[in-house]
Parts: structure tokens; sequence; C-alpha cells
């Protein structure tokens, strides 16, 4: 009877252990994907939960050139709010972004970011 108990318990403990690897994979993954951001600037990624292509500047005001039209997450890692706009020279429909914030993902205004500036 102690066999049992002890090889059922050795079989619950293998499965949690398991489980646990399982689990922390995809948290793992995500960082990696988002620390391609230095600190205190801003950031804006190709594809969804920081993946992709980056462009990174600071709170003045940019463009994204090349990368028009192509954000798909974004990360404000400054110390001020950051407005995000879809047209180039900071107009249209703006995604305001608290210091520090950030945005996994656009929704509506997905591959339509072209520049921003602090707000």
């Amino acid at each position: 009877m102690n066999k049992r108990k002890t090889l059922l318990a050795g079989s619950i403990a293998a499965a949690c252990a398991v489980t646990a690897l399982v689990t922390a994979a995809p948290a793992q993954a995500k960082v990696a994907a988002w620390d391609f951001c230095d600190p205190g600037r801003v950031c804006v990624y190709q594809h969804f939960e920081g993946n992709g292509l980056v462009w990174e500047g600071g709170t003045e005001k940019a463009s994204l050139g090349a990368g028009n039209d192509r954000a798909s997450s974004l990360w404000n890692r400054s110390d001020k709010s950051i407005c995000f706009y879809i047209d180039q020279n900071y107009g249209g429909v703006r995604i305001k972004i608290a210091a520090g914030g950030w945005l996994d993902r656009i929704g509506y205004l997905n591959d339509q970011i072209s520049s921003w500036r602090q707000c």
C-alpha cells in the first residue's frame, strides 16, 4: 500500500513540474520580445505582443518613415505621455499612452500609426 501512495505522489509531483515548465515558457518568450526597447525610449513593434521589427526613438517628435502604417503594438518606456497618430506630421486619430504604458494590440488602428510626439 505504501508503494502505491509513493508512486502516486511521485506521479502527481512529476505532472505538476511538467505543467509548470509548459506554462512558464510563453511568459519568458513574451518578455524577450518586449526587451528590445531601451528604458526612456518609445518603441513601435510590427507585430502583436512586442514582436517583429521595432522602431525606437525618444519623446521628441518622430515619424516612422519605412515603418509607416506597420505598427501593431506600442510601448512608452519614457517618463512622459506620448501620443501616436495615424498621419505623418501628427495628424488624424491619436492614441495616448501614459508614461511607462504599453498597448499590446492597437485594435482598429492596427497598421495605421505614422508618427508620435509628447502630449
